[in-house]
């Protein structure tokens, strides 16, 4: 019943009932009173038998259309039906659904059995567990309703759209208004406003439980006033009689009627609060007040020339609205309730609602964007840097530098999640980005990259976001601005310096173009292969793009096969291979328009085909062909596979091919994917004069000059060497993490020395380049698998060679590590270095009965006895110090070759016939024990 953590049911509701618990049927009952009061306020039935128009029966195709949408993993509701059974019996039968809502439509009835609803709890996050109002109450409705609700709403919302009812400025739960487009009007309202030098008041009005406190009456007075009288109408309005929630007990379920307030869960609640917000949206406003409304989210933008005469119109606007709130019954939450002043006044405006002083605010989010009062929107830039480093520690607990997710997971995570949520609401705020934000913008993005590549904190950001492949989020803002300022706003916008006419682009268009049920072209559009294709009689239509155009064609064909006619068309550059098959298609049918015989046209578009088929296409072409199919009975269209040798279809492929050339010029809107072709480049310009201009990262600028969106997948450890970022004493004196910047062979420590010439990391070395030929050696270890591998080994042998480790720092873990002879240096053994050259062990899979170890003053090894666990002596003498590990000379091994068992075995013998005393063991010197050591074992 209740999903959240800590409180179970009882412990729920004990605010309510604290008399006693009760039975579990007696809280579920008190749970159901306190979320479902019973309301009285009934709208008298009405007394016409038959309503003024008939809506025609349900159609299989608009069922198809709905059940193609549903989703399989919702839960179902009392009945136990689930969307998947639906799918399966329309599929077998779709008669037995179509019939039965088509009966609940004649009767205009909606069943009883569907309106009843299971209640699941959800905890609000933050809210006291134990109180009942912390709960949010989901309804479970059975699919079969929620599939009548969806018929009903679509026949419904097509009237109202093809006659222009709900007013303009509600831009919540309806095709084609968006979050962006109710932003972008408003944000444009406060800086005209702030542009004339206006007092202004931006109010925000929050209804408290809007959808679970409107009025039934009010819902079905809205249905009458702005729609005529229907069955469709009538069948919506029985939807809100008789409701009932259930809540399922071990005991049995607890139900409960419910007379007011929308389900939440259902389709019909979102629809039902826009027509009741629609009567305060078509209010008489004086022409300083602006209202808008994203579902039930009001915002008002006030503004006058004079203090006392903004405080009148607010005044003047509260009582209005305030009439609509009463009317209804529903209140407003005058907590969450705010306004905000813009303009120069010391002493603005202050404004009461009903006697009610309302907070006023120095920035306010409204629909997730803060907006402040000087519209700087670093405010914004810090409420998404501060949401952005919650993602940053979520994903810090699935990838590690060293583990976790892949770079390419890693990528997609934030792309996905986090720079979509940066991205919200950008057109109202990124059109015009100060330096300030950008600084802000990078150092959000700049926890991601390091997360990413796994680099040093230390690389810059312009490398890190050319190894990722991620564009600074500055140009990526300005891309999405502009996208949707051009697409959905349809506003002209700069693109490379040119003003971009949003009319040169193809419009999206939402909704139907005609009546849900006189949709029937479906039955004359196969999208199947065919048994053959005949040549007689037949048109056949292609489109081609190649690297010189876009070309369109179609061919018709006689009663004996011979070519008839046929026509080319040569497209813009810009337009693609989609509006190409579609044009073919929409061609042909206005060169057979006038036929009176039967017109088949076959194409091998599968995509272009199944776009006709959709009734709510928005592609303008689309519903040009929809338009003429609709109008003729006598045209068909079939789908033919391509390249399969079949005439017509090689006909009409080399007319569009030759078309591209030869064909007659047509002017037709450019698509949208053209459009974020244009805004990419102009992202890749910019990036690249970004990336040129930089101060840092010029070792990366040499390696990859130009920007792109690929994801170059370096490891951790080809970042360090290629950027020079990492454990080197080049990188640590830099930094003044080590005193010196030489290795400890005596050279210099950079990447390129460690790679070719030290002499500590002989066994992984390339071959020197020339100075001149460096960065083509560099190109090339990056182009060879094999050589990437070989580079790997140098970040682990570097970092223990580098003196990386400080003194109270801990050691990173790399194997045994103990203190060469030779050095005489000391060591905490359990792990804390305080003093440099290290031993490492190194396993030697050939060698029997022994261990060997590297000094890392001359890579020369010590034999250790896997018994005893001790160094028993250097093999040879040390290259740099000259020196051997017992400081004496010993004899001369018996032989360098290890290469078989008879020769080791001799070594070892070599090797434990020298051993000294057990005293005498190679062992840290003890007058070289660091001195505080010392003191701390002496007694105070």
């Amino acid at each position: 019943m209740a999903f959240q953590k800590t409180a179970p049911p009882t412990d729920i509701f004990s605010q309510i009932n604290n008399a006693h618990n009760g039975s579990p049927l007696e809280i579920a009952q008190s749970i159901l009173q306190s979320l479902y009061p019973i309301t009285t306020d009934v709208t008298a039935q009405n007394t016409s038998s038959q309503p003024h128009n008939l809506e025609p029966p349900f159609t299989n195709k608009e069922l198809k259309t709905i059940i193609k949408t549903l989703p399989n993993n919702k839960a179902p509701g009392n009945d136990g039906i689930d969307f998947i059974i639906i799918k399966q019996i329309f599929k077998s039968c779709p008669s037995i659904i179509r019939n039965f809502f088509n009966k609940c439509l004649q009767f205009q009835r909606f069943p009883t059995s569907l309106k009843e609803g299971i209640i699941v709890l959800f905890h609000k996050k933050g809210k006291e567990p134990r109180n009942i109002s912390s709960y949010r109450p989901i309804t479970l409705l059975p699919t079969l309703g929620k599939l009548l609700e969806k018929l009903l709403l679509q026949r419904f919302n097509y009237y109202l759209e093809k006659n222009n009812k709900l007013h303009d400025q509600q831009y919540g739960f309806l095709q084609g208004k968006s979050v962006d487009l109710a932003l972008s009007t408003l944000v444009s309202k406060l800086e005209e406003a702030k542009r004339k030098d206006l007092q202004t008041l931006f109010i925000s009005i929050d209804i408290k439980g809007a959808f679970d406190n409107l009025q039934y009456s009010s819902i079905k007075n809205s249905i009458d006033k702005i729609a005529t009288k229907s069955n469709i109408t009538e069948t919506l309005k029985d939807i809100l009689n008789n409701r009932k929630v259930i809540i399922q007990t071990q005991m049995g379920p607890s139900s409960w009627p419910q007379t007011r307030g929308c389900a939440q869960g259902s389709c019909s609640g979102p629809a039902f609060w826009n027509l009741v917000a629609d009567n305060i949206l078509n209010a008489d406003w004086p022409p300083d007040v602006h209202l808008q409304a994203f579902a039930d989210d009001f915002a008002f933008v006030i503004s006058h020339r004079t203090k006392k005469g903004v405080q009148e119109l607010a005044k003047k606007a509260s009582q209005i609205f305030s009439n609509w709130v009463t009317s209804n019954k529903l209140e407003i939450s005058f907590d969450k309730t705010k306004y905000m002043y813009i303009g120069k006044l010391v002493n603005p405006a202050r404004i009461k609602w009903n006697n009610v002083r309302i907070q006023k605010v120095w920035s306010l989010k409204y629909l997730g964007v803060v907006i402040d009062s000087t519209l700087s929107w670093v405010p914004h830039i810090i409420d998404r840097g501060t949401k952005s480093l919650d993602h940053y520690h979520q994903l810090q607990r699935i990838a590690g530098k060293n583990w976790g997710l892949s770079q390419t997971n890693r990528k997609l995570i934030y792309k996905t999640v986090t720079e979509r949520m940066i991205c919200h609401g950008s057109v109202a705020w990124a059109l015009n980005i100060s330096e300030r934000m950008k600084r802000k913008l990078n150092s959000f993005q700049r926890r991601f990259l390091l997360i990413i590549t796994k680099a040093y904190h230390t690389t810059s950001t312009l490398s890190l976001q050319i190894l990722t492949g991620i564009p600074p989020l500055h140009l990526t803002l300005s891309k999405e601005a502009k996208n949707i300022k051009i697409t959905r706003l349809r506003q002209p916008a700069i693109i490379n310096d040119s003003l971009i006419d949003p009319s040169d682009y193809e419009e999206i268009l939402r909704g139907h173009q005609f009546h849900p049920a006189d949709f029937k072209i479906d039955f004359r559009i196969s999208t199947e292969p065919a048994p053959n294709y005949p040549i007689e009689n037949s048109i056949y239509t292609d489109g081609s793009k190649t690297t010189d155009g876009t070309g369109s064609a179609f061919c018709s064909f006689d009663d004996l096969g011979q070519l008839k006619t046929k026509w080319l068309g040569k497209l813009s550059q810009d337009n693609n291979i989609f509006q190409a098959e579609l044009l073919a298609i929409h061609q042909a049918i206005l060169h057979h328009i006038n036929s009176k015989t039967q017109i088949k046209i076959w194409s091998d578009s599968l995509s272009s085909l199944q776009a006709i088929l959709n009734p709510t296409s928005p592609h303008p072409l689309v519903r040009d062909i929809q338009k003429q199919l609709q109008s003729k009975n006598n045209i068909y269209i079939g789908w033919v596979k391509a390249h399969i040798g079949q005439y017509g279809n090689e006909t009409a492929d080399e007319l569009a091919k030759k078309a591209i050339n030869e064909g007659t010029i047509i002017n037709i809107k450019m698509p949208l994917s053209s459009l974020k072709k244009s805004l990419n480049q102009e992202l890749l310009e910019k990036w690249q004069l970004e990336w040129n201009k930089g101060k840092v990262g010029r070792l990366i600028h040499e390696i990859i000059p130009s920007p792109s969106f690929k994801l170059h997948k370096w490891s951790r450890g080809e970042i360090m060497f290629f950027s020079e970022h990492g454990p080197f004493p080049s990188y640590l004196r830099r930094f003044n993490l080590k005193p010196t910047a030489l290795c400890n062979c005596g050279d210099f420590g950079t990447p390129l020395h460690y790679a070719t010439s030290c002499i500590l990391t002989e066994s992984w070395h390339f071959k020197k380049p020339s100075t001149s030929n460096l960065l083509h050696w560099k190109k090339g270890i990056l182009k060879n698998k094999g050589a990437r591998i070989q580079l790997e080994p140098l970040r682990t042998s570097t970092r223990v060679s580098s003196g990386l480790v400080l003194p109270g720092h801990s050691s990173p873990s790399f194997g045994s590590q103990r203190v060469c002879s030779n050095s005489a240096q000391p060591i905490n053994w359990k792990g804390r270095v305080v003093g440099a050259p290290l031993v490492r062990r190194r396993r030697d899979p050939n060698t029997v009965g022994v261990e060997s170890d590297l000094c890392f003053h001359c890579a020369s090894g010590l034999i250790r006895d896997p018994l005893t666990r001790t160094h028993v002596r250097l093999l040879g003498p040390c290259f740099k110090t000259g020196r051997v590990g017992d400081r004496s000379t010993p004899r001369e091994p018996p032989t360098s070759d290890w290469s078989t068992a008879a020769n080791e075995e001799a070594v070892f013998r070599w090797a434990t016939e020298s051993v000294r005393a057990p005293s005498e063991v190679l062992t840290p010197a003890a007058s070289s024990r660091h001195p505080r050591t010392e003191e701390a074992k002496k007694p105070k």
